[in-house]
């Protein structure tokens, strides 16, 4: 509208992302003998609090570990899947050592989901 993006989001987003997200995560895992626990940082658009919350659930996330992509929402909201590279650029300010593995999840248009996995 009036030039600007314009998305009109169902309330079921946050349980089909949720449902969907851990499938995507175990293919990119499985993709190189890696467990959820190897896994040192997260880049996941945050495309709401309902919306990180149930990823957070769904893949059993302790406290803290979506902190960056909170802070990413907090701080410029929801700028479609562009925001996943707002959330790797806070986590290389943070110097993550080599080897470290990052998840990097964002979703778009129609509900695509992508995702990749980056050792550092």
């Amino acid at each position: 509208k009036s030039g600007r993006l314009h998305n009109r989001l169902s309330p079921q987003l946050p349980g089909i992302i949720g449902e969907h997200v851990p499938n995507l995560v175990r293919e990119l895992l499985t993709s190189r003998d890696l467990e959820i626990d190897a896994i040192n940082h997260w880049a996941i658009h945050p495309g709401g609090a309902k919306m990180l919350d149930a990823i957070g659930e769904s893949l059993g996330f302790r406290h803290g570990q979506l902190d960056v992509s909170a802070g990413v929402l907090h701080d410029y909201g929801n700028m479609s899947s562009p925001t996943t590279l707002f959330a790797l650029e806070r986590i290389l300010e943070q110097k993550p050592r080599p080897g470290d593995w990052i998840v990097l999840i964002g979703y778009g248009a129609g509900l695509s989901v992508y995702g990749y996995l980056v050792k550092v």
